[in-house]
């Protein structure tokens, strides 16, 4: 009976105890981070709250009520098991066998995969980790390869096995993680009187250099112009306040003219063409127009 990969081993990278030291020295630069005015605004249980929320390690949670497994027909290499007969020049011995992968969700910080807990065994235990791109969230995938002539009961004791194993890391890790977390707000405390104190002492700096603070102005943008009907209307409203230019060449006649004729059509054979003829023979220049009303006298 062999895992699905011998290079998988869980909980067997690191030490859980220093990435946790190493987490929390991020503790001062959170707080430094927090604008000053909202700094002023909050309590310090209020900011102790805030990044103990931000800071606190989530430990691993399997959801074993939700494990699914899949089953496919391979070949398995038994050139390592003494207890069959086998002659062979030292090379791999292939047998039918099968594989059940067993998928597991579970929630919690995923780099804790890979750290050992002060309370470890000899023995680590082997999956893979498959994360779905949501934070805290993934899949543990369990591998279990068998000579299909065994008995299948031998699949079920070595996944017992392994899960037994996986719990037992997990428990001590959340036993570990929950001490440290319990330490936060005696860690935050310190770093927010460091902060507090620093913005303390350059509050008065202004007056100290005896130089006012520049005060913030608010540039406001210029609005565009609104499209639209109402743009529509404002331009045609602000077009008809505006006074209308007057024809240039009519003012530039005008200043030419000693006379203008303003006359009705029936009287222009009558009496306008000889009153016309008269002006330009005294050498008067003239204008004429027709009018759509007619001077009527007794």
């Amino acid at each position: 009976m062999t895992p699905y990969r011998d290079n998988n081993w869980l909980f067997a990278e690191g030490d859980l105890w220093s990435a946790l030291r190493s987490h929390f020295e991020k503790i001062q630069a959170v707080v430094d981070a927090i604008p000053k005015d909202k700094l002023r605004a909050l309590s310090d249980e209020e900011i102790v709250k805030q990044v103990v929320l931000e800071l606190s390690v989530t430990p691993l949670e399997l959801d074993e009520s939700a494990m699914e497994m899949t089953q496919e027909e391979i070949k398995v290499d038994v050139s390592g098991d003494f207890q069959r007969a086998i002659f062979s020049d030292g090379g791999p011995v292939y047998i039918d066998g099968v594989r059940i992968t067993v998928a597991i969700p579970y929630k919690g910080d995923t780099i804790l995969w890979q750290l050992k807990p002060s309370q470890w065994r000899t023995i680590f235990p082997q999956g893979d980790i498959i994360e779905t791109g949501t934070p805290g969230n993934g899949i543990l995938e369990l591998v279990i390869e068998q000579p299909a002539d065994e008995e299948p009961t031998k699949i079920k004791e070595a996944l017992d096995r392994l899960l037994e194993n996986i719990r037992f890391y997990i428990n001590s890790q959340r036993e570990q993680i929950a001490v440290e977390n319990s330490r936060l707000p005696e860690l935050i405390q310190p770093a927010i009187s460091k902060r507090r104190a620093l913005i303390g002492k350059h509050e008065n700096l202004s007056e100290l250099l005896s130089i006012p603070l520049k005060k913030s102005t608010t540039v406001t943008p210029k609005q565009p112009p609104t499209q639209g009907a109402d743009s529509m209307q404002s331009e045609e409203e602000h077009a008809q306040s505006r006074p209308r230019p007057s024809n240039p060449r009519q003012k530039q006649d005008q200043a030419n003219w000693d006379v203008f004729i303003s006359h009705a059509s029936e009287d222009k054979e009558s009496f306008v063409c000889d009153l016309a003829q008269a002006l330009q023979g005294k050498g008067l220049k003239y204008g004429m127009t027709i009018s759509l009303l007619r001077l009527v006298t007794a």
